[in-house]
C-alpha cells in the first residue's frame, strides 16, 4: 500500500498477517517478533490475593508444576511421568508426552518470532526444545542444544529458569552449590556470572519479571541477587519458612509468591521484594503460575490444578 505525503514522496507500508507469517519458518524478521511479543498481553491484571477457586482441572495422580504458553495457547503441566498440554480456553487435555523430568521452564519468544522454548533439567542434562516441535513430535525431536552438568553430587532440587542478564538472555540452574548461567541461544556456559552459594537452594528460583539482572532464591531466608558493574550484590529478608517449593513473581504487581512450609503448615505466602509481608493462604501446593492477562493463579495441588482469583 502506498501513501503520498505533502511533498508527494511515496511511503510503502507493509502489512503483516501475524497469524500466518510470524509462526512460519520462512518469516523470521526479529522486529516483527518483538512487536508480536509486546502484543501477547494487551491487558494485564494483577493477582487479587483472594485465593477464591474459580475452576479446577482434575488428574488421576499428583501434579508438580504448571506454566502457560501464549504462543501455543496451552497450559503446560508436569506429572510424575509425563507432560500434559491443556487448551488454554477450553481446559481440555490436548496431548500428553512421556517424560521423567519434573523440573522445567518456558522461555518466551526464544527466537524473536513469538515462539516459546521448553527448558528441562533432568539426569544432569540441561535441554532446550522448540515447544511446538516437542509437542508435534511427542518429544522425539532434536533439542536446540544440550548441556551436561559438571558435578556428580546429587542435588535434590533441580529447578531451571531463564532471565535477562547483562543485556542477553541466559538460562539458570543449580550446579554444585553454585548458580550457573548458560547463553540461552547456544547453551554455552558463562563463567563470569557464576554465583557461589554458602548452602543448598531450597525449591525454585525466580528472576525479577519487571527488571533485568535480578534473581531471587531461598536459602533459610529469601535471597536477592542483583548484578551491578560486573559483580553480584546480595541482600535478604526472613520469612519464617523452613523450606519452599514454588517461587514466582506477579509481573504486574511485582509481588513475590512462594509455596512452602511455615509455622507447622503448608501455604502460599506473598511478600514485596523489600520483604514486607502481604498475606498467606493455607494450601499444599508444589508449583504455581500467575497469568498476567487474567490475574488468575494456577496452583499444582494434589491431583489437580486449581485456578484461583
Amino acid at each position: 500500500m502506498s501513501l503520498l505525503n505533502q511533498d508527494e514522496e511515496c511511503c510503502t507500508v507493509e502489512l503483516i498477517d501475524f497469524s500466518s507469517c510470524c509462526n512460519s519458518d520462512s518469516y523470521q524478521d526479529p522486529m516483527i517478533g518483538m512487536l508480536k511479543q509486546k502484543l501477547r498481553s494487551p491487558k494485564r491484571i494483577a493477582f487479587s490475593n483472594k485465593f477464591e477457586e474459580f475452576k479446577s482441572i482434575e488428574f488421576d495422580d499428583d501434579v508438580y508444576d504448571v506454566r502457560i504458553s501464549r504462543s501455543c495457547s496451552l497450559i503446560v503441566v508436569v506429572k510424575s511421568n509425563c507432560f500434559v498440554f491443556i487448551d488454554y480456553e477450553t481446559l481440555e487435555i490436548k496431548q500428553q508426552v512421556e517424560t521423567a523430568c519434573i523440573y522445567f521452564e518456558l522461555e518466551e519468544d526464544y527466537d524473536n518470532c513469538g515462539n516459546d522454548a521448553l527448558l528441562m533439567n533432568h539426569n544432569r542434562i540441561i535441554s532446550k526444545y522448540d515447544l511446538k516441535q516437542f509437542i508435534i513430535t511427542e518429544g522425539s525431536c532434536q533439542p536446540i542444544w544440550t548441556y551436561r552438568t559438571e558435578t556428580d553430587i546429587t542435588i535434590t532440587s533441580k529447578p531451571i529458569n531463564a532471565m535477562i542478564l547483562d543485556g542477553k538472555k541466559v538460562v539458570i540452574f543449580n550446579e554444585d552449590n553454585c548458580m550457573t548461567f548458560l547463553d540461552a541461544k547456544t547453551g554455552t556456559k558463562l563463567m563470569e556470572y557464576t554465583i557461589k552459594l554458602e548452602s543448598s537452594v531450597s525449591g525454585c528460583f525466580e528472576p525479577d519479571r519487571r527488571k533485568p539482572n535480578t534473581l531471587y532464591l531461598f536459602m533459610k531466608e529469601m535471597m536477592k541477587f542483583e548484578y551491578e558493574n560486573g559483580n553480584w550484590k546480595c541482600t535478604s529478608f526472613a520469612t519464617g519458612h523452613s523450606n519452599i517449593d514454588g517461587l514466582g513473581m506477579d509481573r504486574v504487581s511485582g509481588i513475590l509468591y512462594f509455596s512452602g512450609y511455615c509455622e507447622s503448615k503448608w501455604s502460599i505466602s506473598a511478600y514485596t521484594t523489600c520483604g514486607t509481608f502481604i498475606g498467606t493462604h493455607s494450601v499444599t501446593c508444589s508449583g504455581f503460575y500467575i497469568d498476567e492477562r487474567t490475574g488468575l493463579m494456577y496452583m499444582a495441588e494434589t491431583g489437580k490444578i486449581s485456578i484461583v482469583k
